[in-house]
Parts: structure tokens; sequence; C-alpha cells
């Protein structure tokens, strides 16, 4: 059931990323990598520099809070709870959706995995100025 189930989902994930161009492909491939690495200067250059400027500015400068809030979803139970970035054991992407057709945009699924658990987090993917950047999907 379980190899199952794990072949359900890469069959949607690969039917759904076929949606995203290639840039945009490496763009987050590049995101995952650095999420990974925890090279926080390299992940936050993937984010749109308006919205990380102004969540910054809202939690009163606060940048790892930012950073820490940026992968918070929901656990396998459906509890909602926010990582510290450095605690990520391992980062990857599970699906991408379109949600725009006007301005190219993706909701895009990432798999979190925490000591002890492992969260289900959404950030949006936006084209903007003829490159793609990320922005939070809450804030």
């Amino acid at each position: 059931m379980k190899f199952l189930t794990l072949f359900l989902v890469f069959c949607c994930h690969l039917g759904l990323a076929q949606q995203l161009d290639q840039e945009g492909q490496e763009f987050i491939a590049s995101f995952v990598d650095a999420v990974r690495d925890h090279d926080q200067k390299k992940m936050m250059k993937h984010l749109d520099k308006k919205y990380r400027k102004e969540q910054v500015k809202f939690l009163g400068g606060n940048k790892e809070q930012f950073i820490n809030e940026l992968f918070a979803g929901a656990n396998e139970a459906g509890t909602f709870m926010t990582p510290d970035f450095n605690s990520i054991i391992s980062f990857s992407q599970i699906d991408v959706k379109e949600i725009s057709g006007e301005i190219p945009t993706y909701e895009v699924g990432f798999e979190v995995d925490i000591p002890d658990y492992i969260l289900y987090s959404t950030l949006i993917l936006v084209r903007k100025k003829k490159k793609y950047v990320l922005i939070g999907a809450v804030g």
C-alpha cells in the first residue's frame, strides 16, 4: 500500500510539475538546495525583495522569526507548527499547482522533515520582471 501511495504521489508530481517551465523548475531546485544546505543567504535571494523587507519589518526586524515562519506548516496529524530553520533535516518539493494564468503564479508544496515530525508547507512562486521569486503563502 505504501508503495502504491508513493507511486501515485510521484505520478501526480510529474504531471503537475510539467506546467512549470524549465527555468521555474531550476529555480525551485536551487531554493531546495539552499534550504537543505542551511544556506540562509542563498535561500533569501530566492524570495521577493519587497515581500522579504515588508515581513522582516512587520516582525520588528526579527529575520530569524521570518525565516522560521516561512517553513511553517501542518504535520501529519494536521497540527500547525513552525520549525527552526537550522533543525530542518531534509527538504523537498512535493507538488506545483498553477493558480493564476495572467501573471504566471504557482503554489509550490514542500515536505519539511524536522526531528519527530514531517511538515507540509506551501510557498507561492511568481514570475516578476522576467525572473521567478517566492513569497510566503500566508504573510
